[in-house]
């Protein structure tokens, strides 16, 4: 979901130093607030409620239509 220095900044699980430098060298540079709108871009292309609902209901469809066509009438 995140790539680095793209749409966030990845640091290492259970290093809160890492994270503070994370946030600090975000604060300290605004061009890096490019990422937080990138972010947003592919939150509003890819992970919203009405996309999320329309993707599993094409799942569905997709199912039900093979289970149909494979089983025994």
């Amino acid at each position: 979901l995140i790539e680095h220095n793209v749409n966030g900044i990845l640091v290492n699980p259970g290093e809160p130093e890492d994270l503070a430098k994370a946030m600090e060298n975000i604060a300290q540079n605004p061009e890096l607030h490019r990422m937080g709108r990138e972010a947003r871009c592919r939150y509003l292309a890819n992970y919203t409620r009405e996309i999320h609902v329309q993707r599993l209901c094409s799942l569905f469809d997709r199912i039900r239509t093979n289970t149909e066509k494979n089983s025994p009438n």
